[in-house]
């Protein structure tokens, strides 16, 4: 190029003005790429060099004291006319420079190259340039890449003539609500109003950082950061909603616009953000959406847990990253109050803690009904108890505030737990205010539909369910035992000549015997039995899970000795009888009425016939001859082969492997055919021959289970226990004997006892104890319908919970429902127990597939396998296992 008219030289001075960047400070944009340049080149000086119409100022130095050198021995004003970089190898070599006095004097430069730096319009302001006091070579890729530089520093001359130009601008960017932001070219923060330093709580110190150091944008969706770049690639802006994450590791939902920053050649100088914070408002959203749907759960009756459960996630939404927790107090002790994302050992470790200053923050709170502030668990005295399980499940920190009801009595705690030491904000305080209030309005609410639905349910003299409380109870119960297969009993009983009481005594002594005789009754009859009262002086007694006729007379007999004792009213003794009338499900009626019918039938004729009690009878009938026939082809089923043992897969709930099989006893009968258990079961149960037969089932499985080992090792298998056979004193031996004779490692034997077993044995825990010392295992069968304390199994050695398919049979289809929340808790519980879980019931793959999420381990059914022989086992277990070598 040649050298510049006049003309051109005034041009190309005015451009150089409009930049307004002679004798400015340094900035870090351009010592940033002189630095670039003089590491990349390995050379001692880098300048970016600036020509006035008398002089050259250098905007950026490195390795160079000077900022300014006159024009007339610029090695750089040769370079204005070059259209490529000027390269000088050896300046000496050169008789444009030999004589230069920067080549000559003390600065001895050899070698130079520099690059033009040339603006949108083509004017050439100055160079980019490498300057050694040692000559070198210079390759066409070392001249290529310092072009580039040069490049880099026009970019930052518009981007930062485009600020300049803001910065007029600047009282009304400030005035902006919007937050805003401009990136340059290298993404680096190059201006941000007021708005924008509240928001991300910056101040202008991150001018020139990384804009990551500002926020990192989370997208919708991969889909929808290609839409952004998309739109931008066009030079069109893009408008939508993103979550920033700060610094601080917090998130801000913003409605963002951005906007590219072009040159007047329509090159990309860097981009402006216009970002507006919605998360206030998203929260308030949230909010109201939150508060609808707990609004809804309450008008709808909804499970307390539910409706709590509820108002946890909701403050979790409004406080993030943090975890909320509601504890009831009963009988000065904290319970959980419901379903939360507390890790299930935690939950264990303080389920049942005293209400005391002392006991972590929910505890103290409960005591001085004040809200208490715990900044960091680890150094906070009164949660040393519970320090070490709470650094375990990564909790921190914890506010609790007292949740109390209108008369300032304490119900309970509502808490907020944090991942890291903190103190809440007042804003954070409020929020838990609100929580506790909330709350409270719903615990009370609660209690006084209970109280209401009592008061329709429940007898006011005794508090006995009523009438239509006990044909409800009576539904259940029956609907249950059809799935079971066991009896249900139902009892009315009245009081003899309770009108020669009444005037006796009056009124008020009549109903005081009323009192005793009810709570006489609940407290002799077993736990799962419930006692009603329907009338003046009648008594209804509900006993599901009965195994039999022997089971019922058992317990006729319990309630007649109820007034074997005189009672006391007033001081005075007083000797009360009664008769009782009975019939049982299935045999005498599947109806609800007509069993309360059939056993008032019944207990007219013991009351005319001066009985004490006796159970419905038409006389005989073809279902009497067959019980008869039946209980007696029993005691030769064994000797003449029609009893079988088969057996029902349990599998792994992950991937279906086989993990062990149920062993279920079948009777062939020659004449009834196939002989249900729910029939043939209790009669064992009465005649004593439960014993010989569970023996003989236990051989029959140690052996078989003995055989399979061959074909699948490690195959375990489960043997029910009855009542009879866990109270017998000699379960241990005929245990022991069983494995023997089949050589069979103990611990692949697991026996099922039910909850009911456990729970009415006398020395249930010593006899589960001599069970696990002989290596065998124990399962709970059918949990979750007895009425055991829960606490017990903290004490028992059981290793496994079986869940009764009653809880599994609606799961699939409801997995929000009862049942769902039920199967949650019992999972919850094992896992807090350290036990294993099996689901029985398994029918539909949405069962299995809600099961496995709940974190069952094992699932039973006949979505899997039915029961079979042996030989249909060994088969289907060989299938099996082929089926898993073929998997991928």
């Amino acid at each position: 190029m040649n050298a510049l008219t006049p003309l051109q030289e005034q041009a190309r001075l005015a451009e150089l003005r409009r930049y307004a960047i002679l004798d400015t400070l340094p900035e870090d944009a351009f010592d940033r790429l002189a630095k670039q340049a003089a590491a990349h080149y390995h050379a001692p000086i880098a300048l970016i060099s600036l020509i006035d119409q008398d002089r050259q100022w250098f905007k950026a130095c490195v390795g160079l004291d000077d900022r300014e050198a006159s024009r007339d021995v610029s090695f750089c004003a040769h370079a204005l006319h070059a259209d490529t970089p000027l390269i000088i190898p050896d300046a000496t070599q050169d008789e444009r420079f030999s004589q230069n006095p920067f080549v000559t004097g003390e600065a001895h430069i050899r070698f130079y190259a520099g690059a033009p730096i040339i603006t949108p319009r083509g004017h050439r302001l100055g160079t980019l340039c490498v300057v050694d006091t040692q000559p070198r070579a210079f390759s066409f890729e070392d001249a290529e890449f310092l072009q580039q530089l040069a490049a880099s520093v026009t970019s930052e001359l518009e981007l930062r003539n485009a600020l300049h130009r803001l910065k007029y601008e600047k009282i009304v960017l400030q005035s902006i609500d919007d937050a805003l932001v401009v990136l340059n070219q290298n993404w680096r923060v190059a201006m941000l109003n007021q708005a924008a330093q509240t928001l991300y709580g910056v101040t202008e110190e991150i001018l020139g950082r990384p804009a990551s150091e500002l926020f990192t944008a989370r997208w919708p969706s991969p889909e929808a950061e290609r839409e952004v770049q998309e739109t931008l690639a066009r030079n069109a802006s893009w408008t939508g909603q993103v979550t920033h994450r700060l610094r601080d590791g917090s998130e801000r939902h913003v409605a963002l616009t951005i906007t590219n920053i072009l040159a007047p050649d329509a090159r990309q100088q860097g981009q402006l953000f216009t970002i507006r914070d919605l998360t206030e408002q998203r929260r308030r959203e949230t909010l109201e959406q939150d508060r609808r749907v707990i609004l809804e759960m309450a008008i709808a009756t909804a499970p307390l847990p539910g409706v709590l459960h509820a108002v946890l996630q909701m403050i979790e939404n409004q406080l993030p990253g943090k975890t909320a927790a509601i504890m009831r107090l009963r009988d000065g002790r904290l319970f959980n109050g419901a379903p939360s994302s507390l890790p299930a050992a935690y939950l264990a470790a303080i389920e049942g803690i005293e209400a005391g200053p002392n006991v972590g923050s929910c505890g103290a709170a409960a005591s001085s009904k004040k809200l208490t502030i715990t900044p960091d668990i680890m150094t906070d005295p009164k949660w040393l108890p519970y320090r070490d399980g709470a650094r375990t499940c990564g909790l921190m920190a914890c506010w609790s505030m007292p949740v109390l009801d209108q008369t300032g009595a304490v119900l309970g705690t509502f808490a907020v737990y944090a991942p890291a030491a903190c103190t809440p904000t007042p804003a954070e305080v409020e929020v838990l205010q609100d929580a506790a209030q909330l709350t409270s309005l719903l615990i009370e609410r609660d209690e006084a539909q209970k109280a209401t639905r009592r008061q329709a349910l429940h007898d006011p003299l005794t508090g006995l369910p009523n009438r239509t409380m006990i044909h409800e109870l009576l539904g259940h119960a029956l609907r249950t035992a059809v799935r079971t297969g066991e009896f249900v009993a139902v009892g009315l009983l009245d009081v003899d000549q309770f009108k020669r009481v009444n005037e006796a005594l009056g009124q008020a002594g009549g109903d005081e015997v009323l009192r005793q005789i009810s709570a006489r009754l609940q407290t002799a009859l077993p736990v799962n039995c419930t006692v009603g009262r329907v009338s003046a002086d009648e008594f209804v007694l509900l006993a599901p899970q009965l195994s039999g006729d022997g089971a019922l007379a058992s317990l006729a007999q319990t309630a007649r000795e109820v007034f074997h004792t005189p009672f006391v009213v007033e001081g005075e003794e007083l000797f009360v009888t009664a008769s009782a009338g009975w019939a049982l499900f299935p045999g005498d009626s599947l109806n609800p009425e007509a069993l309360l019918s059939l056993a008032n039938a019944a207990m007219q004729r013991a009351k005319r016939d001066n009985l004490g009690w006796t159970r419905f009878t038409t006389g005989p009938s073809l279902p009497d001859r067959r019980t008869l026939s039946l209980r007696n082809a029993l005691h030769r089923a064994l000797e003449r082969q029609e009893l079988s043992v088969h057996f029902q897969p349990i599998v792994h709930a992950g991937d279906a492997r086989p993990y062990s099989v149920e062993a279920l006893l079948r009777w062939q009968h020659p004449r009834y055919g196939s002989v249900s258990p729910a029939t043939f079961i209790p009669l064992a149960e009465e005649s004593g021959l439960i014993m010989s037969i569970g023996e003989w089932v236990l051989h029959e499985t140690c052996r078989e289970l003995k055989a399979l080992q061959v074909s699948t090792p490690g195959l375990r298998g489960q043997v029910n226990l009855s009542a009879r056979q866990f109270s017998s004193p000699h379960l241990l031996g005929s245990i022991r004997a069983a494995l023997e004779a089949a050589g069979l490692d103990p611990s692949l034997l697991e026996l099922e006892i039910t909850e009911s077993s456990i729970m009415s044995a006398e020395d249930a825990a010593l006899t589960m104890q001599g069970l696990r010392k002989l290596g065998v295992r124990l399962a709970v069968d059918d949990f979750g319908t007895g009425h055991s304390n829960l606490a017990y199994f903290k004490r028992f050695p059981v290793q496994t919970l079986k869940i009764d398919r009653s809880f599994v049979q609606d799961v699939g289809e409801n997995p929000t429902g009862t049942d769902a929340m039920i199967v949650r808790t019992m999972v919850g519980l094992a896992r807090a127990l350290n036990l294993q879980v099996v689901a029985e019931g398994v029918e539909t793959e949405k069962q299995a597939s809600f099961l496995r999420d709940a974190g069952v381990d094992y699932l039973q059914g006949w979505l899997y396998a039915r029961a079979m022989t042996g030989e249909a086992l060994l088969h289907w277990l060989t299938e099996r296992h082929e089926q898993v070598l073929s998997r991928p």
